[in-house]
């Protein structure tokens, strides 16, 4: 059986995360993006849902539905309700990655499993990986890409990056062109296949 490598894609808001992993696709890898997983839950996990809308209350609710962006209002300025919001969240995306990763090593067609997760040492997730690749960028670039009014409110909920490049196996700051970054992540992939 083939030894799928595990591989986390972290990093600022708007640094380049999922461009970095849909370039990758490229290389025999199977991407995840958690974030369309975390969706996926609130929309269709029953359980979830009831436990999500008993935490927060019916007015995240909109047409009958959980809203995200309601969501994220509740929480952002609550860290203990964001933390009970984790705590119900984490343990069915954990089950959905392992039983995605078990999956694709048996399927033997890819040699890297990549998840795009933007609060990964948040979390607490890194030990699930063998390699940790780190995204970011000057403030400048990220306000550039992000043009949203809650940059600074969202930022606030990631951790000071000096910390997470001293966690992280390979980092990369996207500063200039589509270009430059994929060179970059070509030298990522060499290494990774070199080691493995």
């Amino acid at each position: 059986m083939l030894n799928l490598v595990k591989v986390a894609v972290t990093g600022d808001i708007a640094a380049g995360k999922s461009t970095v992993c849909r370039y990758f696709k490229k290389f025999k890898t199977y991407v995840i993006d958690t974030d369309k997983v975390v969706h996926k839950l609130l929309s269709s996990n029953a359980f979830v849902m009831q436990r999500v809308i008993k935490l927060l209350g019916k007015k995240i609710l909109r047409k009958g539905k959980i809203d995200r962006k309601k969501i994220s209002e509740k929480v952002f300025n609550d860290r203990k309700k964001l933390r009970s919001l984790e705590k119900i969240i984490c343990p069915y995306l954990w089950k959905e990655l392992k039983e995605r990763y078990e999956r694709e090593k048996k399927r033997g067609k890819n040699k890297i499993f990549m998840v795009e997760m933007p609060l990964l040492f948040e979390t607490k997730s890194e030990k699930f990986f063998d390699y940790i690749i780190l995204i970011s960028a000057e403030e400048k670039f990220l306000k550039e890409r992000y043009k949203k009014k809650d940059f600074e409110k969202r930022r606030k909920r990631f951790m000071n990056i000096e910390k997470k490049i001293k966690k992280s196996d390979f980092v990369i700051f996207n500063n200039s062109t589509l270009k430059d970054l994929k060179k970059e992540i070509q030298k990522i992939k060499k290494e990774i296949f070199i080691y493995e």
